[in-house]
């Protein structure tokens, strides 16, 4: 009998024990879905941002993510929260690829040192941009992450937008600076002309004057007047490509005797154009023909009265620039169907970091009241207006106190026999 009581009460103690495991489990289970539902109610009431977890596996080398947010976040990130948990493989295969590299090498470290990371993505096809922040833990083989990401695609544009208006601001700043520079400076390339004007028309007034005196005062106002009629057509060209006016007229034409007309001018231009000061430098104008297309095949439709004022620009730049050396011009055919002219000069130069700003309207590479070399600004911004309306590119290579080479591209349309 007392066996018997011994057996019932063991089985009794045995089901006593199953009972509160079972129990136990259940609580358990209760309060691990619980904690999950609260969990995943604050996953899905944080407004921008989402819940996550990322477990790597320190002996397989597995990785997962038993957790993932919010179901809403599918739409915004292209996946869904059962996806996310069920294949690690895709999620990774959303990073933006300049991305990816980066958080694996986060992850890394953080899985050796145990330490908080944190980092920007683009994530998914609409590159949504997120901001990820993740603390881990270990546990037994497992380090886990528990992590919190937030959507600041809104910040990145408002950013994106921000820097566009203060670029946009700073080059309107920038214009009206260069726009009153320009104003100082026409003043002064107006005036002087005219002032030399009026003043010799007075000298022409008296009576005893010799006849090469008036021949010199003659040639002083037709320079002037001249220079002044350079100035008003470059105002004029840039108001024309301002508006979008200006009409490239392409004709038959012999491009070689274009070069050849072009360094006949410039060789007289040079004895008797050129002020006084001017005419003391020690310059050699040289045209290279040595890679001319053929006389028989240069016959090409073109705008030759533009193309004249694209090398006459590059070249009186080259003369203002120089003080001695050479300038050099000519043209080569850079392929069957594209011609490359190019100015080189042995001058001041220009620094690297004013080449982008060089065909800006109104700029000029010496600003202020102190510049040594004067003009409008105005020639090279209209020079590559011109090429780009030919359906061509300008470029320089150039540096402070080794010369300068302009060049530009136009493409070659042969007039058939």
């Amino acid at each position: 009998m007392d066996h018997k009581n011994k057996d019932e009460r063991i089985a009794e103690l045995e089901a006593e024990i199953i009972r509160l495991k079972t129990a136990l489990k259940e609580e358990t289970d209760r309060k691990l879905i619980d904690v999950k539902n609260r969990l995943q109610t604050v996953a899905d009431n944080l407004p921008t941002g989402q819940l996550y977890q990322y477990m790597y596996n320190t002996r397989t080398g597995k990785m997962c993510m038993p957790y993932f947010g919010s179901n809403k976040w599918e739409d915004k990130l292209g996946i869904s929260m059962e996806e996310a948990i069920k294949n690690i493989d895709k999620v990774l295969s959303m990073f933006h690829p300049d991305d990816l590299p980066t958080f694996l090498k986060n992850v890394e470290y953080s899985a050796k040192n145990l330490t908080m990371f944190e980092m920007e993505i683009r994530f998914g096809p609409n590159n949504v941009h997120l901001h990820l922040i993740s603390q881990p833990r270990k546990d037994g083989e497992c380090i886990i992450w528990d992590g919190i990401m937030t959507d600041i695609t809104d910040k990145k544009l408002m950013e994106k937008e921000l820097a566009r208006s203060n670029h946009e601001l700073q080059a309107a700043i920038e214009s009206d600076r260069l726009k009153s520079t320009f104003l100082a400076n026409i003043s002064h390339e107006i005036l002087t002309p005219l002032n030399g004007i009026v003043g010799i028309i007075q000298f022409l007034d008296v009576d005893h004057i010799t006849p090469e005196d008036r021949r010199e005062y003659i040639d002083v106002i037709n320079y002037s007047s001249s220079h002044l009629i350079e100035l008003l057509k470059d105002i004029i060209d840039t108001s024309k490509l301002e508006a979008r006016q200006m009409n490239i007229n392409p004709t038959a034409q012999n491009l070689n005797e274009i070069m050849y007309d072009l360094r006949d001018f410039f060789q007289t231009y040079i004895q008797t154009k050129l002020s006084d000061d001017q005419k003391k430098k020690d310059i050699a104008l040289i045209l290279d023909d040595s890679r001319f297309i053929d006389n028989s095949n240069s016959l090409i439709y073109i705008d030759a009265l533009r193309l004249r004022q694209v090398l006459k620009n590059l070249i009186e730049n080259s003369i203002k620039f120089t003080e001695k050396g050479h300038i050099t011009f000519g043209y080569r055919l850079s392929s069957p169907n594209l011609i490359e002219f190019f100015v080189q000069d042995t001058g001041i130069g220009i620094d690297p970091q004013q080449h982008d700003k060089i065909f800006t309207s109104f700029h000029q590479v010496q600003q202020g009241n102190n510049r040594q070399y004067y003009g409008t600004g105005l020639g090279l911004n209209i020079s590559q207006k011109l090429i780009k309306l030919m359906d061509g590119e300008m470029w320089l290579k150039s540096s402070i106190g080794e010369g300068t080479t302009f060049f530009f591209a136009i493409p070659r349309i042969p007039v058939e026999n």
